[in-house]
């Protein structure tokens, strides 16, 4: 579903449970070759990724509506 809408789905490829991006995933896109974060997937506040769960994913992919940045 994503790559029908040019983007591209990133794992996080963190191992540890207890880290705050463990199991989640980001949406990415690219501009004139250029990649970027989907502007909600990076939590600029505190400079650092915060990823989505596949459900989350799932629901911006299909209702173009970003959900809540997971805390």
């Amino acid at each position: 579903m994503a790559e029908r809408q040019g983007l591209q789905l990133v794992k996080s490829r963190r191992r540890d449970p207890l880290a705050l991006d463990y199991a989640t995933y980001w949406i990415v896109g690219e501009e004139n070759g250029a990649s970027y974060f989907i502007p909600s997937t990076a939590d600029i506040r505190i400079r650092r990724r915060v990823g989505y769960t596949i459900d989350q994913v799932e629901v911006y992919l299909v209702e173009q509506i970003l959900p809540d940045v997971p805390k």
